[in-house]
């Protein structure tokens, strides 16, 4: 299992305890990487996304939505600095990952080998 895998398997499984579903679909549009419904309380990412090193992170930053109660339909296209609950889905997204890091006992001492290593968009490195 690859280092993406293994934290995709975490954040599924955080999901789950947490109450979220999450489905794995080749079914949406190749510009669209995910989306979360909170009425549905789940998260679908789809596996023909053209950046699949971004996977994880884009798991945990709908997961994000879900626990900040973002309302209707979230769609992740690309990182955003500047919409308030994007902002704040990313800020959780990228909590996430750095707590699976923490339990595994993977240091956090540069942000850009951090990024690359669990597929967060560079743009984001300053969360970290």
């Amino acid at each position: 299992m690859t280092k993406m895998d293994e934290l995709i398997t975490y954040l599924v499984n955080w999901g789950f305890d947490h109450g979220f579903g999450v489905t794995f679909t080749d079914q949406l549009p190749a510009s669209l990487a995910g989306f979360s419904s909170q009425k549905d309380k789940a998260v679908w990412i789809n596996t023909s996304w053209r950046k699949k090193p971004e996977y994880g992170f884009v798991v945990a930053h709908e997961m994000g939505h879900l626990i900040d109660g973002d309302e209707g339909i979230n769609r992740y296209s690309s990182p955003s600095l500047s919409i308030k609950n994007e902002y704040a889905a990313n800020v959780y997204g990228v909590k996430l990952i750095k707590n699976y890091a923490i339990r595994l006992d993977i240091e956090i001492n540069n942000r850009t080998a951090f990024c690359q290593i669990f597929g967060i968009p560079l743009v984001l490195a300053d969360l970290i």
